[in-house]
């Protein structure tokens, strides 16, 4: 009856959209599959690596990645309201300079390299992991400050999997999505479907002391993700993932502005084919990408010149194909070439902008001192017809110290290509940009426990800096804007980790907690007595701080955490800020287990503390917020 319940779901939704760190292993082994490693598992040695639990991803719902990150991981999210833009901030830089990828390609757009976090659906990928620090030598350009990776990874056993969630939240926002997985030795079935609409009509408090109904601030999603792989008796495995996502977000007026009537659309369509041939003591891998993105923005005005109806058309075209063999016991190397084809569309733009780029790479992993220390060397050279792009080498290694302390360490060189606004936008942009290019140093410290002790600990200390030069920054001149090479930024911090799980008996509980200091200043002055110098770049808090704890027993789950974010300088010369504030979130959960399946039960309630805050300025933030779900999982 299952059986028939999925097949009939899997059809059903069809015909809708026509109207988790693994050991550093190259390949492990399923039943009868041979599953290789993804570049960042095996060529990240002296990196700081960071993955989100599973639990937490498959039990987020419909929320936003950038949530999720902010409440899980260290990262710095730049939240301009409830309905507005989740945009990443990593180790002093900005968000163009770091990059989210979809199974091994790049999200951002070529037109403004920004990816808003808070409309990607947090439980659409089974593994989440955050790269941080410059990985150019990997993966190209943008990434400079760090990389967030999203997965959608087949496991070919017996399984069937059917998920009903719902949530109903304050200020008048429903969601709801649907999993459906089939999977067997062979084949590999997923897929998802959600729907997500908001008010976001939350009271705030006005300038003038006022309290308020936020307005304008209304989002409609919707979206569906579907997965199919299939296993040639393990020694081929291909596959094809399809993603089509549709936003129409209302954008509110600030503090400072009058009322508003904006509106933005968004659409994507985006799939990957994939095919990997085993081979001994190796692979050969085969990937296709087409992502397509449109933006349309309505800003109406009484009057007619003032009016802003702004459309804009992105795609992206990349082919990979690359080798992974294992020439000895210790040595391994990865070798690839990428194409890529880029076009932009805008009433802003000249005509239609065509890019090429192309890279090449070779990745080298080395183990010695009986294979306990492990050596990476990569390094990749990319090619594009608007600019020279910069060889990107970089050398990581890491091993023991005693006992269970790892040291590691890192060098690289990386780079982030100027945008197509940045380059071709009417009036202003600048075709004689170069890209911006960076040496980046990690070292750090690692403890982990033995698997067979009591107690689970683990901690991460890690000490980064990073040098930027030809910082593109657009500057006024006259009445006009332009974008110029004109800063060379100095980055640098410590980031620490700790995590825990202790059992009591029946209890297990788990802590989590994750501290980052972040000095990022300009160093390079335009003039004497420039006051800009030397100063802390606006908007990246010195402090930033995360703490969250979960309890279980029996089928009981309570969880609570806090994220603290430290002051911002909200002017480059640093005479003005913003203080820092303290949220706090709780969650009770309750599982009814009937025979294999399960109910779950989730009331949540968001800053706790009633805490009233900006996280950018002139943008208010809601206060305490409710949200109940309810989920219904047939295996």
């Amino acid at each position: 009856m299952r059986q028939l319940l999925i097949i009939f779901y899997l059809t059903l939704t069809a015909s809708w959209t026509f109207a988790q760190k693994l050991h550093p292993d190259s390949i492990y082994m399923l039943p009868d599959v041979r599953v290789s490693a993804s570049k960042i598992v095996t060529y990240s040695a002296g990196q700081k690596v960071e993955s989100i639990d599973s639990t937490l991803i498959s039990g987020s719902g419909n929320v936003g990645l950038g949530e999720l990150l902010y409440r899980n991981s260290s990262l710095n999210i730049n939240r301009y309201n409830l309905n507005g833009l989740n945009l990443l901030s990593v180790r002093g830089t900005t968000s163009s300079q770091s990059s989210v990828y979809w199974n091994g390609f790049q999200l951002n757009p070529p037109n403004n390299s920004l990816i808003d976090l808070s409309i990607i659906p947090a439980n659409y990928f089974n593994d989440i992991s955050i790269l941080y620090g410059g990985s150019s030598s990997l993966y190209g350009s943008g990434n400079i400050g760090a990389g967030i990776h999203l997965n959608n990874k087949p496991v070919f056993k017996k399984l069937q999997y059917l998920s009903f969630y719902n949530s109903i939240a304050s200020f008048h926002e429903y969601s709801g999505n649907i999993k459906a997985i089939y999977a067997n030795p062979k084949w590999y079935f997923k897929t998802q479907v959600m729907g997500r609409k908001a008010q976001n009509d939350f009271r705030y408090k006005s300038l003038e002391g006022e309290y308020e109904n936020f307005a304008n601030a209304a989002l409609r999603q919707k979206g569906f993700m579907q997965d199919v792989f299939r296993n040639f008796k393990g020694r081929n495995i291909s596959g094809i993932s399809l993603w089509y996502q549709e936003n129409d977000k209302e954008i509110p007026a600030t503090l400072t502005s009058k009322p508003a009537d904006a509106d933005q659309k968004d659409r994507s369509l985006r799939g990957v084919l994939s095919s990997k041939q085993f081979i001994p003591k190796g692979f050969i891998s085969a990937k296709l990408a087409v992502f397509n993105d449109y933006e349309h923005y309505i800003d109406p005005d009484s009057l007619q010149v003032l009016e802003i109806d702004s459309e804009i058309e992105t795609t992206r075209i990349q082919g990979e194909v690359s080798m992974n063999k294992q020439i000895s016991k210790s040595t391994m190397f990865d070798a690839g070439v990428e194409l890529i084809h880029l076009t932009g569309k805008s009433v802003n733009y000249a005509q239609q902008i065509n890019q090429q780029q192309a890279g090449i790479y070779l990745l080298i992993s080395q183990r010695f001192l009986q294979n306990k220390w492990v050596a990476n060397l990569k390094m990749r050279q990319d090619f594009n017809t608007d600019f020279t792009m910069p060889f990107t080498p970089s050398l990581g290694l890491e091993g023991p110290v005693i006992n269970n302390l790892k040291i590691k360490a890192t060098v690289s060189k990386n780079f982030r290509i100027p945008t197509f606004n940045d380059l071709y936008w009417i009036p202003g942009g600048n075709s004689e940009l170069k890209p911006e290019t960076s040496w980046n140093q990690d070292i750090g410290l690692l403890y982990k426990t033995d698997t067979a002790s009591r107690i689970d600990f683990y901690s991460e200390l890690t000490a980064f800096n990073s040098m930027v030069d030809d910082w593109i920054m657009w500057i006024p001149d006259g009445a006009l804007w332009s974008p110029l090479n004109i800063r060379r930024v100095w980055a640098r911090g410590i980031e620490a980790t700790a995590k825990s799980n202790v059992s009591f008996g029946k209890v297990k509980a788990g802590i989590m907690a994750n501290y980052t200091y972040t000095r990022s200043t300009n160093e390079k002055k335009l003039y004497d007595n420039d006051p800009v110098y030397q100063k802390q770049l606006i908007y990246i808090p010195k402090h930033r701080f995360q703490l969250s704890l979960n309890l279980v027993f029996a089928y009981w789950v309570v969880g609570v955490d806090q994220s603290y974010t430290g002051e911002r300088y909200v002017s480059a010369d640093n005479t003005e800020s913003m203080e820092g504030y303290l949220l706090t979130n709780m969650y009770v959960q309750k599982s009814l287990i009937f025979n294999n399946d399960r109910l779950i039960l989730k009331a949540e309630i968001l800053n706790l503390l009633n805490e009233e805050y900006q996280a950018v300025l002139y943008y208010p933030m809601p206060g305490r917020s409710y949200s109940i779900s309810i989920q219904l999982i047939i295996q």
